[in-house]
C-alpha cells in the first residue's frame, strides 16, 4: 500500500506526520496493528515522535508563570523558603525557566543565630540572599523579593535567590546568572537585631498572612470622642514597587449599649480624569436595646489594588459614626494578605 507524503503546514508538522505515516513509498508506518475486528488501523504515536517533538524544555507564553510556590520554613531562629517546581519566562528576553515536575529547592535566608542573613550560594539547602541586598534596620521591617534565576546561555533549570531590588540586579550580579524572574516576596522584621520572616501561606498568586497584620489599631475608640470621623488609612504589609491587590478587613465592635457604624471608600489616582469611587457598603455594628455580656463585633472585607495604574490606591478612606464612651467601642483595620500577579500582564 502506498503512503501519503505530507508537505503542507510547518516543517515540524510535516516531519511529524511523515515519521508516523511514512514519506512517499519508503519508511514510516501505515499502522502498528489493527482493531480486534481486523479493520480500523491503530497507530502508536509515542513510538514515532521520538526526536521530533521537544520533550525536555519548551517555551511558555510571554509573562506566563505557573508554580514556584513558596513555603515558609522555620527551625529555631533560622528561616528558609522552599520553592516548588514550576515554569515561567524570565524578565530578560523571555527566556524559558523550567523545572522538572518533582523538583523542589530550599534556600536559607536567616542564619541559626537569627541575627544575619545567609549569603547566596548555588544549590538546595544553601544560602539565598544577595550580600548587597538592603536589610531592615533594628526596630524596622522590610521586604526581600524572591527570584528564579538561570544562566541563559547554558541552562533552563533555575536556582533561586532573594534581593531587595525588585528587578533582581543584585542577585544576578552575585550569582553570575544573567536572567531572572520575580516569583514572590517575603516580609522580614528586625527586632533588636533579631531577624524573622513573617509567616505566610501561598496558594497560586494569593499570599495570606498566618496572623493578620494590624494597621494602626485601633483607629478610633469612643473614648477618643464621639460623632462622625473621616480619616485616611495607608495600606501596609504588601510588597513595595509591585502591583498587588491588598486584602483588607475592617472590624467594628461595640460595647453593650453603645454603637458604631463604618463606611469606607478608596481614593484612586485621579490622573486621566478618574474620580474617587465608593467601594462596598456599611459595616454596621449598632447595638439595639439593652445588651449585656461580650462585646459585639462584625467584620467586612475590601480588596484594593496598590502600587500603580489609574485605578489603584495606597490608602483607604473611612468615615465612621461612633457613639459611646467605652474604649472597647472601636474601629480596627487589618491586612489579611494580598494577590501578587508575579509579573503576569506586565504587573
Amino acid at each position: 500500500m502506498s503512503k501519503t507524503q505530507f508537505s503542507n503546514g510547518s516543517n515540524l508538522t510535516a516531519n511529524y506526520l511523515n515519521t508516523i505515516y511514512g514519506s512517499g513509498t519508503t519508511g514510516g508506518h501505515i499502522h502498528d496493528s489493527v482493531d480486534s475486528d481486523g479493520h480500523a488501523p491503530q497507530i502508536n504515536l509515542q513510538a514515532h515522535v521520538s526526536g521530533i517533538l521537544p520533550t525536555t524544555h519548551y517555551s511558555p507564553p510571554m509573562d506566563y508563570i505557573n508554580g514556584f510556590i513558596m513555603t515558609w520554613v522555620n527551625s529555631g531562629s533560622s528561616y528558609s523558603i522552599t520553592f516548588a517546581n514550576g515554569h515561567t519566562k524570565c524578565d530578560q528576553f523571555g527566556f524559558p525557566i523550567v523545572t522538572s515536575t518533582t523538583a523542589t529547592m530550599t534556600k536559607n535566608v536567616i542564619s541559626a543565630s537569627g541575627t544575619a542573613v545567609v549569603p547566596w550560594s548555588p544549590g538546595s539547602n544553601a544560602g539565598g540572599v544577595a550580600p548587597t541586598a538592603t536589610l531592615p534596620a533594628a526596630g524596622h521591617a522590610g521586604w526581600l523579593h524572591a527570584f528564579a534565576i538561570v544562566n541563559g546561555s547554558t541552562a533552563y533549570t533555575p536556582d533561586f535567590g532573594f534581593d531587595s531590588d525588585v528587578g533582581g540586579a543584585n542577585i544576578r550580579a552575585t550569582s553570575g546568572y544573567n536572567r531572572s524572574r520575580r516569583v514572590g516576596s517575603i516580609y522580614i522584621t528586625n527586632t533588636a537585631g533579631n531577624l524573622k520572616i513573617v509567616q505566610f501561606l501561598q496558594r497560586g498568586d494569593r499570599f495570606t498572612w498566618h496572623d493578620f497584620q494590624n494597621t494602626l489599631n485601633p483607629l478610633h475608640t469612643a473614648a477618643m470622642g464621639n460623632g462622625i470621623v473621616t480619616t485616611t488609612v495607608p495600606i501596609y504589609y504588601v510588597p513595595p514597587s509591585v502591583v498587588t491587590t491588598a486584602i483588607l478587613q475592617v472590624v467594628c465592635q461595640a460595647a453593650p449599649g453603645e454603637s458604631i457604624s463604618v463606611n469606607w471608600h478608596t481614593f484612586f489616582d485621579l490622573s486621566g480624569g478618574h474620580s474617587p469611587q465608593p467601594f462596598n457598603g456599611n459595616c454596621d455594628c449598632a447595638v439595639v436595646g439593652s445588651v449585656t455580656g461580650n462585646v459585639i463585633q462584625q467584620a467586612t472585607r475590601l480588596e484594593v489594588d496598590t502600587n500603580g495604574g489609574p485605578y489603584t490606591a495606597n490608602n483607604v478612606g473611612m468615615t465612621y459614626n461612633i457613639s459611646g464612651t467605652s474604649a472597647s467601642t472601636q474601629v480596627n483595620f487589618n491586612v489579611w494578605g494580598y494577590i501578587d500577579r508575579r509579573g503576569k500582564d506586565n504587573q
